[in-house]
Order: C-alpha cells, then structure tokens, then sequence
C-alpha cells in the first residue's frame, strides 16, 4: 500500500470476496475533509509456484471497482456517521451481479515499451520502425474504442459459460470472466443471438484483429496484427477473405514513421500459398515467388538491379562545405523500366521485351542463380538456388521476325548493360537494408549488332571502373585504359584495327600487408 501513495487517513483495512472466487480482495475505508471513500485492491499477479513468489517479483495491483460503481457508492456512503468495515461490507453486498461492478482490465497488448522490455526501448523512432502507432491500433483496444467502461448503460442478453454478452442495441459485447473476477471485453460484434448458437453478420472486432462477417463467414478486408518471431513484436497485417476463405495477406512494417507493404501472399481455395510479391520501400514489386502445390517453383528478383551498393561515399556539399556520406547508387541506366511489364518472348532463353518511351524494343535476359548446379558452397541451406533468377542482360534491339526462336532472331542494335549476379539473394528481410545482388559489369553500344563506341568493364562489389575500350564495328580500335582496385591507372594505350599498341604500363605495386 505504501506503493500507492496514500495521502488520505485510513479508517480501516478489511478483507472481502466481491466476486465469490475463493480470493479476497483488499478494501480501505478513507476519510478526507470528513468524507468517507471506500475503495477495493485486487492482486493482479497470484500465480505464485509452489515456493511462492519469486523473490524480486513484485506484486500488481488494480482497483477492483469500476469507476462508474465507484462513483456512486462513495456518494452515498460520504456522510454516514461511524462507518466501518462491518457497515461497508453491508453495501458490497448490495453490489451485484459482481461483474458489472468490478473494474475491466486496463492492460494495453500493444504498449511497446512494456512488451519490449526497458533495456531494448531506445527510441519512438525505433519502435515506430516496425509498430503502428497509436492512432493506427486503437481500433485493437476495445475498451477505448468503444467507451466502454462500465456495464451501466449495457443490457444483458445471456451467459455462456464463463463468458457474458451484453448488447447496445448495435453491437453486442461478449466479455471473459477472468480469475480474480477481472473483467475483460474479447469481442464486439452485429449479428443475432439464438438459443443455442451465434450468427456473426456485420462489423467484428477483437485485439487482435476486425473486419466483417456475413452469416459467421469472413467476408472483405479484415485488419489484424501478427505476432513476428524475428522480429519479437506484433506486425501489422491486412488480410482479404472471400466467402471465408483467406485469398491474400499483406504485411506492413513502418520507416520513417511511414506505413510500407513488405508482402502479399495469394492463395488458392485450398488455402496452399499461389504466389508472394515482395515489396521495395518505394512500393515497387522486388521479388515473386510463385509456387504449385504449396512447393516453391520459381522466384524472379525484378529491381535487385536498381538498388544502391552497400558501400558510402564521402561526399562535400558544394554550398555550405558539409560532408556527408551517401550511398553509391546501381550504375543502370534502366532504372525507369517497370519489368513486371515485360512480355515473355522465350521461355527457354528467359527472354522478355518491353517498349521504351520512343517505342523501341529493350529486351531483358534474365539468369538461374546456379546455372546447371544443384548445390554451392554458401548457398546449401537456403531455398534451390536453381529455381531463382535475376538480371542477366538488358539491351536495344531489333527483331528479325516477330516469334523470336534464338538470340539468331535478335539484333542488338543500341546501348548494352551486362549484370553479374553476386552472392545469393537468400530470403527477403524486413530488418536488414536490402542490397542490390545484381551489379553492372559491362556497358556499351551496338550498332546493327556489332560493338561500337566506348565500352567500359567494372568491379562487380563496388563499381568501380576497371577499364574502358573503344570500338569500330565490332573490332577494338581506339584508346583504351585499365585501372587498379584503387582507382590507379594500371595501363593505357591503344588498339589499331585489333592490334594492342601499349604506350604506358605501371610498375610493380606494393600493397601493404597487415
């Protein structure tokens, strides 16, 4: 009791089972400005082992009266003379049915910082990073939403077993009977109630999740929350149902204090996964699995290629003389193409097409991850490597005749990006930054499908530039140069018609070794 403070004179201490459950409650008689307060403790926590509490475990208290109950009994009782324990226990008794007079529980599932425990709760910004804020969630917490904090202005419909429905004349209310006689509100709902069973139809709500039912099947878009096993919290999650069978889930997460869809997942009437799209935080589609018969079949990357390196860059702003670091971006010039609009030209070459802005044709070879490999080192213990594919090639071109049979019936004809495919892509992360696993190795420019202009090779981790050629119609012919790791010229010189003239070559290089 000296936990709560207590600044009124205390009358007198008595025990006293308002709920009947074998488990007292503790009620205070108080007295301020010679007007009587009576007011009930209940034990939150008496779940103790066989050897008691645990020794550091503190103990939890409510009050065990509602406010509304609350309210009106110290009202009455704040001007009798000489009360007591034996005159109050006279007015608890008067108290009943007990649960519409004991207080509901006010423990809120979705406070993060409890649920996270102190030592992980570092910031809102942190928490915000995956969590609903509260104006996103309140729809969860029942209690609030609805204003429910008394069972006054409800009337009771029935009991079922140790649950209780009472109605608004809109919504019914269905409450838990909890042990200590705690009170909590697990479902709101429209429907009707019958003798012997509930038909759900309209609005429902629970803590973890709310939609619509039409005759007990889920119908339309329900919003819930997840619990995340990596992630140790709560996810929040849209799901679409029609005729009560789940056809698609969604899952969010939240940057920046903005919501962002990480995933969504289709099903079959058999309820077995059909497909799931992965998301970019910009909303784009990164990745789709697509599966049959609930096994996974194939898995296309379709922006890794656009995403920036993990490496940083110092870089100087010009105007006010800051430095900072930023991210070094995919070094692709198709970063505006939409590939999921490509058209399958060839199923066996991978080969898709698109039309640019001028309405020419830009073609997309994509690659297998371990191209006639069934296993790699580094890749064992994820998903058949397979049956995953990225960015190979990404070209202009012109068609030799419309059904394309063989790269034969394909002429390149303007600029060339070749990509290497790095290391596996593995599973998709809400907690990691996503890397761009597919890099630009080469680019150039065709000319009626031989080699033309500038073509320049580069460092598949960090692209950098390792070297540059020029070309004539096909053959090397022109200056050239190639570069160290470090940025260093290592060689120039020249090619005339094919033949290598070498006009400065560096000296040995000492790297240091620690």
């Amino acid at each position: 009791l000296d936990t709560l403070n207590i600044k009124k004179e205390i009358k007198s201490v008595f025990l006293y089972d308002i709920n009947k459950d074998n488990i007292k409650e503790i009620f205070i008689i108080y007295n301020e400005n010679n007007k009587n307060s009576l007011e009930g403790y209940s034990l939150g926590n008496l779940y103790m082992n066989e050897n008691g509490y645990e020794e550091e475990e503190a103990i939890d208290f409510f009050k065990t009266l509602n406010i509304a109950t609350s309210q009106k009994l110290n009202k009455k009782i704040e001007n009798v003379q000489n009360f007591n324990a034996s005159l109050a226990k006279k007015e608890l008794e008067q108290l009943v049915p007990y649960y519409k007079v004991v207080n509901f529980n006010d423990y809120n599932i979705w406070d993060v910082s409890k649920r996270m425990g102190k030592d992980e709760y570092n910031s809102k910004a942190y928490l915000y990073q995956y969590e609903l804020i509260p104006q996103d969630y309140e729809k969860f917490n029942l209690q609030k939403y609805f204003k429910i904090y008394s069972l006054d202005k409800l009337n009771f419909i029935k009991n079922i077993g140790n649950s209780i429905i009472f109605s608004d004349g809109n919504y019914y209310f269905l409450f838990q009977i909890q042990r200590l006689g705690l009170i909590t509100l697990e479902e709101v709902f429209q429907g009707e109630i019958l003798e012997n069973s509930i038909i759900k139809n309209g609005k429902y709500f629970n803590e973890y999740e709310n939609g619509d039912y039409k005759k007990n099947s889920k119908t339309g878009i329900w919003n819930s929350y997840e619990y995340s096993e990596e992630l140790k919290r709560y996810l929040p999650i849209k799901k679409y149902f029609a005729n009560g069978i789940l056809i698609r889930k969604d899952i969010f997460y939240r940057r920046s204090e903005e919501l962002h869809i990480f995933s969504s997942t289709t099903y079959n009437s058999k309820n077995e996964i059909e497909e799931i799209k992965y998301f970019e935080e910009n909303g784009e589609v990164s990745q789709i699995k697509t599966y049959k018969d609930s096994i996974l079949e194939k898995v296309v990357n379709y922006t890794h290629y656009k995403r920036n390196y993990s490496i940083y860059d110092k870089v100087i702003n010009p105007q006010s003389g800051y430095e900072y670091y930023k991210a070094r971006e995919s070094l692709t010039q198709f970063k505006d193409l939409n590939l999921l609009d490509a058209k399958l030209e060839n199923k066996e070459l991978n080969l898709y097409s698109l039309k640019s802005s001028d309405n020419k044709d830009i073609f997309v070879v994509f690659q297998n991850y371990s191209p006639g490999k069934t296993s790699q080192d580094g890749i064992r213990w994820y998903e058949d490597p397979l049956k995953y594919f990225g960015i190979k090639e990404i070209f202009y071109g012109k068609r030799k005749s419309e059904k394309i049979k063989s790269y034969e019936d394909i002429v390149k004809d303007g600029y060339f990006e070749e990509f290497n495919l790095g290391f596996f892509p593995g599973t998709a992360s809400i907690t990691e930054s996503p890397c761009n696993v597919e890099t630009v190795v080469k680019t150039g420019y065709f000319s009626n499908g031989a080699e033309s202009g500038v073509w320049k090779n580069y460092d598949s981790s960090r692209g950098d530039l390792i070297s540059s050629f020029n070309y004539v119609k096909g053959v090397l012919d022109g200056p050239y140069e190639i570069y160290f790791s470090n940025g260093a010229l290592k060689e120039n010189g020249e090619y005339r018609n094919g033949v290598k003239v070498v006009l400065w070559e560096a000296g040995p290089q000492y790297w240091p070794s620690y």
